[in-house]
């Protein structure tokens, strides 16, 4: 039991990261000052998306992700 909340704990920690460096590259695409730069932090953005999607569905898989219902 023990292992399986470590596993939760360290995939929730990296899907909160993911969400957090995504972020970060979106904010440097739309700053960024040349073409270059701009697609590497949307391809860096992309790689981050990519991996936040696998963590939540292992997450969700796992019965880990308990979705925010909308307060009415």
């Amino acid at each position: 039991m023990q292992s399986q909340n470590f596993d939760k704990e360290v995939t929730m920690d990296l899907l909160k990261d993911m969400k957090f460096f995504s972020e970060c590259c979106q904010r440097g695409a739309m700053e960024a000052s040349n073409q270059q730069t701009r697609s590497q932090c949307i391809q860096m953005m992309n790689d981050h998306l990519d991996h936040q999607w696998a963590l939540y569905k292992l997450a969700d898989q796992k019965g880990w992700y308990k979705e925010m219902k909308p307060s009415s």
